[in-house]
C-alpha cells in the first residue's frame, strides 16, 4: 500500500536523506522523482502482453545451450588425446576449425598439428612476418601434401615463411622456391657420408656424443627435404659403424 511505502520513507529518514532519484523545482528545491534501481523496481513491463513459454520450448532451449568452457576443454582433450594446455591454446585460436579439419583425416598427430597452429606460426609472427597472408587453404594444401608423403615435417616451416614473408603466394610457389624436394635415400647418404667425414675428429673425441652437434649440421644441410628422424637413425648407425 502507499502508506507502507511513506511510512519506510520516514524510517530510513532518521538515517539521512534516502538514496533516491530527486528533480529540480523552479525555486531551486528538490523533489522526490522515483526510487534508486533495485530489487523493489524490478517487475514485468506493463505495456507488454504475457508470453507463454511451453514446456516443448523451454527442453528445445536447454538442448542448445552451449557447452561451457570446461565441458569443451575437457572433450577435446578426450578426443584427440591431447593435453589441458594444448586444448585450451586450440580451443582459444582461430585456427580451431582448421585444426578439426586436418585432425578429421587422422593421418597426423594432433600433438604436431597444435604445434604447427599455435607455435610455430606465432614464432613466425613474431620474427615479424604476416600470419594474415597464411589461409586455411594454404594450411590445409600444406598438411595434405605432409599426408602423401611429398614433403616432411621440417618443410611445413619453410613453406609457412614463404607466404607469410610474400616470397610465394601459394604452397607450390613456396615450395619451388625454396627447392623443397625429397631427397633419395642414395642422395641423403652421400650427404651425411661427407658430414661425418667432415667431423671425424669430433666424433673420435666425443664418441656418440657427437650425435647431437652433427645432427644440427645435417638439418641444416637438408632443410626440409628429409624427415628428422629418418636423419637421427642414419647418422647413429653411421656414428656407431664408424666407432665398432
Amino acid at each position: 500500500f502507499a502508506i507502507d511505502s511513506i511510512i519506510n520513507r520516514i524510517k530510513l529518514s532518521k538515517n539521512g536523506p534516502p538514496a533516491e532519484t530527486r528533480a529540480a523545482t523552479p525555486n531551486g528545491d528538490t523533489i522526490f522523482l522515483r526510487p534508486r534501481p533495485g530489487a523493489s523496481r524490478m517487475y514485468p513491463e506493463t505495456d507488454i502482453p504475457t508470453v507463454k513459454v511451453t514446456d516443448a520450448e523451454l527442453i528445445k532451449v536447454r538442448s542448445n545451450i552451449p557447452k561451457s568452457w570446461e565441458d569443451s576443454i575437457k572433450e577435446l582433450e578426450e578426443k584427440y588425446r591431447i593435453n589441458n594446455q594444448l586444448a585450451e591454446q586450440i580451443f582459444d585460436s582461430e585456427y580451431f576449425e582448421i585444426f578439426e579439419q586436418i585432425c578429421s583425416q587422422k593421418q597426423n598427430s594432433p600433438n604436431f598439428v597444435v604445434s604447427i597452429l599455435c607455435s610455430t606460426i606465432t614464432n613466425l609472427e613474431r620474427s615479424g612476418l604476416n600470419s594474415s597472408l597464411l589461409s586455411n587453404e594454404h594450411i590445409k594444401k600444406t598438411f595434405e601434401l605432409l599426408e602423401q608423403e611429398k614433403i616432411n615435417k621440417e618443410s611445413i616451416q619453410i613453406i609457412f615463411e614463404q607466404i607469410m614473408s610474400k616470397k610465394a603466394n601459394g604452397v607450390l610457389q613456396a615450395l619451388e622456391n625454396a627447392s623443397i624436394s625429397q631427397l633419395t635415400e642414395d642422395e641423403l647418404d652421400e650427404i651425411l657420408n661427407k658430414i661425418i667425414q667432415e667431423n671425424i675428429d669430433k666424433i673420435k673425441q666425443e664418441q656418440m656424443r657427437a650425435l647431437s652437434g652433427i645432427m644440427g649440421i645435417a638439418m641444416k644441410e637438408v632443410r626440409g627435404k628429409a624427415s628428422g628422424k629418418i636423419i637421427n637413425q642414419k647418422l647413429k648407425e653411421k656414428i656407431q659403424n664408424f666407432l665398432n
